[in-house]
């Protein structure tokens, strides 16, 4: 399936199955084909929507509108193009941004339930940032280190590649390969602009607004802390936090056994 958006892109999404709409958002320089393993579990059981981002996947190839706020925008068309008024949001890792940037931009009135899968609302912050705002300062210097390696050499398919396989813990040889061939489709423009904006947008000022049924799914080996987790389930209203033991940033598909019969409960309760 396909779609324009109002600057002209054309996106290119996933849908599937029948029932009340979940759509699901992948990261950075990813695509709908990681969440492959829910597609298929969930299918049966509801309307299954997961488009690839501008710029990465099958999705046109863009030198324009490397930012969040026109992910959420996109988002926010593909809504429209379906004539969806009711839809959970799962995100992984930028996805979840993405959502948070479209709450921000658009409000949870079309929003039924929210799962953000291994992401935090400040990437560039600290544990002792999460606890007290007034320690909110930001240190330039991870910043500095994002634009020397990512920008002059995300077109190199080996860094490409050393990064990705860096973030996987379990996933068979077949699987890593796919998850690299996926990232080396992404565009050089758009994952080195996508990349920096995620990384230093603090989206912290929005949690305690939050409404929606919430699910934030982590793995305690990745590169994310267990306090961030537990700061944001103390902002929003209506959440909960499940942790697996051991797992990695892609856990949706080197954890997929254990967290798909949790999102049926979450999503279906």
């Amino acid at each position: 399936m396909q779609y324009v958006t109002n600057d002209g892109v054309t996106i290119d999404y996933d849908r599937l199955g029948e029932g009340e709409p979940v759509l699901f958002i992948h990261g950075w320089a990813s695509s709908a084909s990681t969440f492959r393993y829910q597609l298929n579990y969930l299918c049966d059981d509801f309307l299954l929507l997961a488009p690839d981002l501008r710029g990465h996947g099958r999705s046109a190839k863009v030198t324009r509108g490397g930012r969040i706020s026109r992910l959420a925008m996109d988002l926010h068309e593909l809504l429209e193009h379906e004539g969806l008024q009711r839809v959970s949001l799962v995100g992984w890792s930028m996805g979840c941004s993405v959502i948070w940037n479209y709450i921000d931009l658009f409000g949870e009135g079309r929003v039924n339930k929210l799962v953000f899968i291994d992401e935090i609302p400040f990437v560039l912050g600290t544990s002792s940032m999460m606890i007290d705002w007034s320690n909110a300062e930001l240190d330039v210097r991870p910043l500095t280190n994002l634009y020397k390696r990512f920008i002059p050499e995300l077109t190199r398919e080996t860094e490409t590649a050393n990064f990705i396989s860096s973030m996987l813990k379990t996933a068979s040889p077949t699987e890593r390969e796919e998850v690299i061939a996926t990232a080396k489709l992404a565009s050089s423009f758009s994952a080195a602009n996508m990349i920096i904006n995620n990384n230093v947008t603090d989206w912290r000022d929005l949690f305690k607004h939050i409404k929606s049924p919430t699910l934030l799914v982590s793995g305690s080996a990745s590169f994310f802390r267990p306090e961030f987790y537990e700061w944001m389930g103390q902002q929003i209203f209506d959440c909960r936090i499940v942790t697996k033991k051991g797992a990695g940033h892609f856990l949706h598909l080197e954890e997929a056994e254990w967290l798909n019969p949790i999102l049926l409960d979450f999503l279906g309760g």
